[in-house]
């Protein structure tokens, strides 16, 4: 509990302005007393809770911090350092008296004298000893935090993060990073690799990552998203699976044939597939649910079943015993870049963005294409 006392003018404005201070959220078990009346005045004691006096003095520093600025600092910091008006006014580029009014305003804010003054000489005064470390700090950190913004403004330096899920981290995004190294060496991106597109989605909505890489087949509504390519499904079939494997062109309905090997549901791509299979009223038979698009690769490889893939999905992967065909009547997903349409984009966030975007547009090579092109 604090005490304080007001020598107020009975008029109705002062009388507001005591109710307003006294009516304030945070003004507990408040207190008035009125004192002896010396002409129209008054004095009023009264006594606020410890909130209201931490509010108070939470004023009072904001008040202070807007008397003072940056400019007040390094005039001080300067003069000090230089000893001398003359050669500060000089270092600044300024008039000496421009640079006196400054110390005097920086002084009136601070309620102290900061320099000895005489005619031939000056130094600093106790309260300005205390104060020079600390604008010197100031001057520093202010100084190095504007130095990181230009140099990022300039794409010198920079972080960007980017999540996807691990067929795009296997295919797409190795060229997106040699293009921004080669382009930026300075910028330096944060791969999140997540199971699935919905959990790139989650990632990019909760801060993890400022971009996030995925497939769908209907755009996130709160996401903001940028377009980049088709994403074509497409059969695996083994080579042991003799006239299935010599098909240009396959049905999900002639798959359904076959032992199905099948990514588990909870992901975008699972979603796809489903809603085709109930659209064509083709009901399969799974023999193995596995995440893992390798794994699903090997076990067709190996003739124990069929597979329905992302194409990109298979470009890292060793098709070893395998054959890939074109799936008929199977609309493709796409591919695209989210973001928060709630954050600002930073210079190499909207690098990487852009990189994405054209590295995305270039044709991206299948080896599995090449081998059946040789092969016909």
């Amino acid at each position: 509990m604090s005490i304080y006392s007001l020598l107020l003018d009975r008029s109705l404005s002062c009388a507001c302005e005591l109710r307003r201070l006294l009516r304030r959220p945070e003004a507990l078990c408040v207190s008035v007393m009125v004192g002896g009346i010396a002409g129209r005045k008054e004095v009023v004691f009264f006594a606020v809770s410890d909130n209201l006096n931490r509010s108070m003095n939470e004023d009072t520093n904001l008040s202070l911090l807007r008397r003072l600025n940056l400019n007040h600092l390094v005039s001080f910091l300067t003069v000090a350092e230089s000893q001398t008006f003359r050669g500060a006014a000089a270092r600044l580029h300024i008039s000496q008296s421009a640079l006196s009014v400054q110390i005097q305003q920086l002084e009136e804010v601070l309620r102290v004298r900061l320099f000895h003054r005489t005619t031939r000489s000056m130094a600093l005064t106790a309260e300005g000893k205390r104060l020079l470390p600390v604008a010197r700090h100031v001057t520093r950190e202010v100084t190095l935090v504007t130095g990181d913004f230009w140099e990022e403004a300039a794409l010198q330096r920079g972080v960007a993060s980017l999540a996807a899920t691990p067929s795009m981290a296997a295919g797409l995004v190795p060229p997106v990073m040699k293009a921004v190294a080669d382009e930026h060496p300075g910028i330096k991106i944060e791969l999140l690799v997540k199971d699935s597109s919905n959990d790139v989605a989650d990632a990019v909505r909760q801060g993890d990552a400022d971009l996030g890489l995925l497939s769908f087949s209907e755009e996130p509504k709160d996401l903001a998203v940028t377009p980049l390519r088709q994403d074509e499904l497409v059969a695996v079939v083994p080579n042991s699976y003799t006239r299935l494997a010599r098909s240009r062109q396959v049905t999900l309905r002639q798959l359904a044939r076959f032992p199905f090997l099948i990514q588990p549901r909870g992901g975008s791509f699972r979603e796809v597939l489903d809603r085709h299979l109930r659209e064509q009223e083709v009901t399969i038979d799974i023999h193995q649910e596995i995440l893992q698009a390798e794994v699903l690769v090997g076990l067709v490889g190996h003739g124990l079943g069929v597979a329905v893939l992302l194409e990109r999905a298979l470009v890292p992967l060793n098709l070893e015993g395998c054959r890939v065909i074109r799936l008929r009547g199977v609309r493709p997903g796409r591919v695209g870049l989210v973001s928060s349409p709630r954050r600002f984009l930073s210079p190499a966030v909207e690098l990487l963005r852009r990189v994405t975007e054209e590295v995305s547009n270039r044709a991206w090579v299948y080896p599995h294409r090449v081998v059946a092109a040789h092969a016909e």
